[in-house]
């Protein structure tokens, strides 16, 4: 009797593995599938992105072509030529912008800071006109070490002209220090029409440096739906993803913040995002969140979140 109960016991367990191990195939089995699900998604999603940023891009280029094709009627360019001095051109001659371009590229090669400094303030003291003269220059630059230097001087041109030359071409380029130099021409130049560009580049942007830029050039426009979008790409971000994010917001106005400053300082686990929490309500002005300060100054376990949301109440009691 006592045999045949054990050999039952053994049939018993021998049974219990072989259904562990069932289902333990099958867990397998699904964990696969939904990792090549997710995986194709996740392509869809690039490749969609990449369409739109193709789409935008050939739009961005249409008025790209238009304004060359203007710029082609207004302006005749010179050879390259030795750099010159203002001491060496007789009295009354104009200065053409072509002219400070070669001093502007002569003095990138030598290193030369000031007269970099000088050509340059020059070419923005001409306004329009001088962002022609770099829009077909930069056209006509084989260098990519020189078309950045030449992309950042245009970016210091605030005329409608350098703004859409830059649209255009930021999803055209590829190498990294060309988009670094036109995202800080972007930033100089907050425009609501940019967002869906940044907002393309985005999704499928790998580099840390070059998304930080696009995010940098996000938080420039400042509008409720740039902070929105700042918003989502923290709640995506980690680690110290989400510290860089959360200390751009912290420095903008835009109202979409209020509440979400709020949540963050009354949920969050992290005493570093409550204290930018309080940072970015100080900022935001609004006086009707005195009570949540008070209670945060209360009540937190942190004592430097405490100091901080009394100094806030302060700051914005006037």
């Amino acid at each position: 009797m006592r045999l045949s109960t054990f050999k039952l016991w053994v049939s018993a367990g021998l049974s219990l593995l072989v259904v562990e191990f069932l289902l333990f195939v099958g867990f397998a089995i699904w964990t696969k599938t939904e990792l090549s699900r997710m995986e194709r998604e996740l392509q869809d999603r690039a490749e969609k992105s990449m369409e739109e940023n193709e789409r935008l891009s050939r739009e961005m280029r249409t008025v790209n072509r238009k304004l060359r094709e203007r710029v082609t009627e207004e302006i005749i360019l010179i050879p390259d030529g030795e750099p010159f001095e203002p001491s060496d051109l007789p009295e009354n001659t104009e200065v053409r912008p072509a002219d400070l371009i070669n001093q502007f590229r002569d003095a990138v090669v030598m290193e030369d800071t000031d007269a970099e400094k000088a050509a340059a303030g020059s070419l923005r003291a001409m306004g329009v006109r001088g962002a022609k003269a770099l829009i077909m220059a930069i056209s006509s630059e084989p260098s990519g070490f020189m078309r950045s230097h030449l992309f950042r001087l245009l970016g210091m041109i605030p005329v409608q002209e350098s703004l859409g030359f830059l649209q255009s071409e930021f999803g055209s380029q590829t190498e990294k220090a060309i988009q670094l130099a036109i995202l800080d021409g972007l930033i100089l130049h907050p425009d609501s029409s940019s967002l869906p560009l940044f907002k393309t580049a985005l999704v499928g942007e790998r580099d840390g440096e070059v998304r930080d830029k696009i995010l940098e050039a996000i938080k420039s426009i400042g509008s409720g739906e740039a902070a929105r979008v700042l918003i989502q790409e923290f709640q995506q971000a980690s680690g110290g993803g989400r510290s860089r994010i959360l200390k751009m917001m912290a420095g903008m106005k835009a109202s979409p913040l209020g509440g979400f400053f709020q949540d963050l300082l009354q949920n969050s686990n992290n005493a570093s995002f409550r204290i930018m929490s309080i940072q970015g309500l100080v900022v935001l002005g609004e006086s009707s969140v005195i009570p949540v300060l008070e209670s945060v100054r209360d009540n937190d376990p942190d004592e430097k979140v405490k100091e901080e949301a009394e100094s806030a109440i302060q700051a914005l009691q006037g």
